[in-house]
């Protein structure tokens, strides 16, 4: 609908809100009353929930359900008015035009006939038929019949799970739509079960072998957990609808439970067979990839793509144990026959054993050349595969490798395990059409059946091509929501789903990027390239760079002032200096007490105009980023003065003070050396109250901070390397020094920034690229 512009706001919007309450009466008018459960709640849940749920809350808001659906948001306006549309502002924010202000802000408008439906619900009095309030609106919904399966597969499907009958005469492979059944020994399909969801990426048998739990999904629209009768092939029950993909699922020994996880972040707890729903766990801040039962069934232990494995305890609901070994996501877990050990794995390569009482660290094992999708525990061995397209078997004892089977060269992304049986079956799984007909066939001529200690293995592996490395050049896009950006805690809320990580620039003679500024007059950024001695200069604009400055001093730090100017640590001159408009050069400082700086590092300033750095002095310590020199003076952090232009040492506690940074409200000056410390800021000109604000160690991984950069929510940002893979790149910490969020690059980040018009995307300056990356949250400072 094209806007009025001749018309002021409120009749504007009423303009739009007759014209859909004129198409409700003409579509709806000789309609029974509006149900929520089976009008209203799927079109909430699809379009809205996403952005106005648990996790996240725009505006203040959340609808994932009806009792918080009522609740006003940040504006305090009546979310739903009964018999009012027009006083509602649930119903204005759907139907107004204004693309900045409508609350389908990147998605299409309401369709008018959806619009029109729920403004005859709020006409009727917004009325609730369900069974309770505080039911997510995805559970609502009434289960409508899924598409068939395909009769015959144009290309082959991907197995994401397999599933071995307890008596070990039926294997379950999933697929799309549907869960097929077959004959192990012999490859024989003996029914497909249909009326299931899109994507199917868990199988669980019961214990006594009756039921077959399936989970799967839509991504991002829908998840679902069944449960089938596998002597019908018949969906009997359906646990659980939610808001994304189900990804795990695991049954207890004792037959009684079932627990589920997925992409909404969750895990589940049900009494099984009635499906009643015993716990909710939301500990987790992404992905439950993984679940499995501890063998007395009083804990669960669960993986996450979140980079942690956890041990809760079943009886409380309390988190017990959280494992942060990782340096990835983390795709499943298994327990030990004892119970005392928990085994997890992911995209690190290695399987992590680690004590489920505490979650100290016991080792890993090491070997594979890809990232692992499966593990599994049979008496004294453990089994992986993964992307290498390899099945690998090691003792449980000495965890050494007893042997390695090779696929056919495409990763094996599922294993499933048959105690009792005495051979392996390597069964490579697929479905494809047939030559001559549209019926389905199993392409299983791979049964290798051979003595293989006490455990039936199967493996199924993926005839799609494997992806490809990430391509930094941005010719091949990286699926959403990019890997590399993880999410620690659900406190991180800079993370979007929808951006990538993007590398802005690259040139192999760049040598070590540091020092980015960001200038918001130009729009356009600042950094150095120290063993070059030049500065680059990005636009925003076109994404054009160019050498800014050169020779630049062997310039480190930069920043703007309030007044646009830029200042820049110069370590081949041992000074700091200011580039003023028409051209000149202001030397800011050079020396203290007579004698000649070290060499500044990094640079901020003040509101009050004082201008703070510190000198650690590597630029004078070799030639190659600065000349090497004996450093006259202890190394420092100083103050200029904004009106008598004097310098002051403000610290010398540490050795070599490195990035820093202000809070938001400038009360407090962060300073990087290894770790990252704090300190009071008295009267705007003093620190006092040296604390170590967080540490860098990560595991094993035992990298440092660089440059660092303030939020608006107070949160540190800091530039973090020399640790090598699942370290390098950016760290974020909370104000009480708490790790939430990491922004993984290919190489060390030495210093960031935010810029950008809205100052919400973050600048990183790797080794030899420039990369950045939208974040939802913005920079603290001008710079």
């Amino acid at each position: 609908m094209a806007r009025c512009p001749n018309l002021p706001w409120i009749a504007r919007w009423l303009c739009v809100s007759v014209a859909a309450g004129a198409l409700g009466s003409a579509s709806f008018a000789a309609s029974a009353d509006v149900s929520f459960t089976k009008d209203i709640a799927p079109i909430l849940a699809k379009k809205c929930v996403t952005c106005h749920g648990p996790e996240k809350a725009k505006g203040n808001y959340q609808l994932h359900n009806f009792e918080t659906l009522l609740k006003p948001g940040a504006s305090k306006t009546a979310s739903v008015t009964p018999g009012h549309p027009a006083k509602s502002e649930l119903f204005r924010l759907l139907v107004i035009t204004d693309a900045d202000d409508r609350m389908l802000q990147k998605d299409d408008p309401l369709p008018k006939p959806q619009a029109a439906l729920i403004e005859k619900w709020i006409q009727q009095g917004a009325k609730f038929d369900g069974p309770d309030v505080k039911a997510h609106l995805a559970s609502l919904n009434p289960r409508v019949p899924h598409p068939n399966p395909p009769a015959s597969y144009a290309q082959h499907v991907p197995i994401a799970a397999l599933a071995f009958s307890p008596d070990g005469k039926q294997l379950a492979a999933s697929g799309f739509h549907e869960t097929s059944l077959w004959e192990p020994m012999t490859g024989k399909l003996i029914r497909r079960v249909k009326n299931l969801p899109q994507r199917i990426q868990a199988l669980a048998w019961h214990p006594q072998g009756q039921w077959l739990a399936v989970g799967g999904g839509s991504p991002g629209q829908s998840g679902e957990v069944a449960l089938v009768d596998t002597a019908k092939g018949e969906v009997t029950k359906v646990f659980a609808s939610t808001i994304d993909t189900v990804m795990a699922l695991a049954f207890d020994k004792d037959c009684a439970r079932l627990a589920a996880g997925g992409a909404d972040n969750a895990i589940r707890l049900f009494s099984v067979p009635d499906g009643k729903e015993l716990k909710l766990l939301q500990q987790h801040a992404d992905w439950v990839l993984g679940l499995a039962f501890s063998p007395d069934g009083k804990h669960l232990a669960s993986a996450s793509r979140d980079r942690t494995a956890r041990v809760f305890n079943l009886d409380t609901g309390e988190l017990e144990a959280s494992y942060m070994g990782h340096e990835a996501p983390v795709s499943g877990v298994a327990f030990s026959e004892d119970g005392k050990t928990v085994y997890s794995f992911g995209r690190d390569k290695d399987v992590h054993y680690w004590a489920a009482k505490d979650a100290k660290k016991g080792g890993k094992i090491s070997g594979a050349e890809g990232e692992l999708f499966r593990v599994l525990l049979a008496g004294d061995q453990v089994f992986s595969c993964g992307a290498d397209a390899r099945v690998r078997q090691h003792k449980l004892d000495n965890r050494s490798l007893v042997r390695a089977l090779a696929g056919r060269g495409d990763r094996i992304y599922a294993l499933a395990a048959h105690a009792p049986g005495k051979t392996l079956a390597r069964l490579q799984v697929c479905i494809s059409p047939p030559p001559r007909n549209n019926a389905l066939m199993s392409s299983a001529t791979d049964l290798n059946r051979r003595a293989f200690l006490g455990a039936a293995v199967a493996a199924s592996a993926s005839l799609a091509n494997a992806a490809t490395p990430r391509d930094w050049t941005g010719v091949n896009p990286t699926r959403y929501p990019d890997p590399d950006i993880v999410s620690l805690d659900k406190r991180f809320k800079a993370k979007l789903g929808n951006t990538p990580i993007q590398r802005l620039y690259h040139n192999p003679t760049m040598l070590w990027a540091e020092g980015c500024a960001w200038n918001g007059g130009g729009r356009y950024l600042v950094w150095s390239d120290i063993p070059n001695n030049r500065q680059f200069r990005w636009l925003e604009e076109d994404g054009h760079v160019s050498t800014f400055r050169s020779p630049a001093g062997n310039s480190n730090g930069n920043t703007f002032d309030f007044e646009g100017r830029q200042l820049a640590c110069e370590h081949g001159n041992r000074r700091v200096v200011r580039y003023e408009q028409n051209g000149s050069v202001t030397v800011i400082a050079d020396s203290f007490n007579g004698k000649r700086l070290n060499a500044p590092n990094d640079i901020v300033v003040h509101p009050d105009g004082g201008i703070w750095f510190t000198d650690p002095g590597y630029g004078a310590m070799m030639n190659y980023e600065g000349n090497k020199g004996p450093l006259e003076i202890k190394e420092a952090v100083y103050r200029v003065d904004p009106k008598t232009r004097q310098l002051a040492m403000v610290s010398d506690e540490l050795s070599k003070p490195n990035g820093l940074c202000f809070s938001p409200d400038y009360k407090k000056l962060y300073i990087a050396h290894g770790n990252v410390f704090a300190w009071d800021v008295v009267d705007g000109v003093k620190l006092r109250g040296k604390r170590t604000l967080c540490t860098m160690a990560m595991g094993d991984k035992k990298g440092g901070a660089d440059g660092i950069r303030c939020d608006v929510d107070g949160n540190i940002w800091a530039g973090a390397g020399w640790a090598g893979a699942g370290f390098d790149g950016a760290h974020c910490f909370t104000p009480e020094g708490e790790r939430i969020g990491l922004i993984l690059l290919p190489e060390i980040c030495a210093n960031l920034c935010f810029g950008g018009t809205k100052r919400n995307r973050l600048f990183m300056c790797g080794s030899t690229s420039l990369y950045a990356v939208y974040v939802e949250t913005q920079g603290a400072h001008i710079c």
